[in-house]
C-alpha cells in the first residue's frame, strides 16, 4: 500500500557531560496539564490516529485516480478532527476567562 507521510517530531537534543545525546521533549507551555486525564489523552491519540488514517486513505485514493484535490484532503481532515477543534475552543475560552 502506497502512502505518503511526513512525520514531524519536535525534540531538543542536549549536550551535557553526563547525559550526552539525551533527547528531551519540549515542555507544554499552555498551562492545561491539570485538565489532562489518561482517558482524555487516550481519546486524543485515537482521534488523531483516525484523522491521519482518513487523510492518508484519501490521499491514496486520489493518487490511484490521478487526482490532486487539496481541498478534499482538508475537508477529510476537518471532518475527522471536529472533537479536537471543539476541545481546543473550549480550552481557549476557559483560559481567556482566567485572564480577566
Amino acid at each position: 500500500m502506497y502512502r505518503r507521510y511526513l512525520s514531524l517530531s519536535t525534540s531538543i537534543s542536549i549536550d551535557s557531560t553526563d547525559k550526552k545525546d539525551e533527547v528531551l521533549e519540549p515542555p507544554c507551555t499552555t498551562g492545561i496539564e491539570h485538565l489532562l486525564t489518561p482517558d482524555l489523552i487516550k481519546k486524543s491519540r485515537a482521534v488523531r490516529a483516525r484523522c491521519k488514517k482518513a487523510v492518508l486513505d484519501e490521499q491514496e485514493r486520489q493518487d490511484r485516480a490521478g487526482e490532486h484535490d487539496p481541498i478534499k484532503l482538508a475537508d477529510v481532515s476537518n471532518n475527522h478532527s471536529k472533537w479536537s477543534t471543539k476541545r481546543a475552543v473550549t480550552v481557549g475560552l476557559l483560559q481567556s476567562r482566567d485572564l480577566r
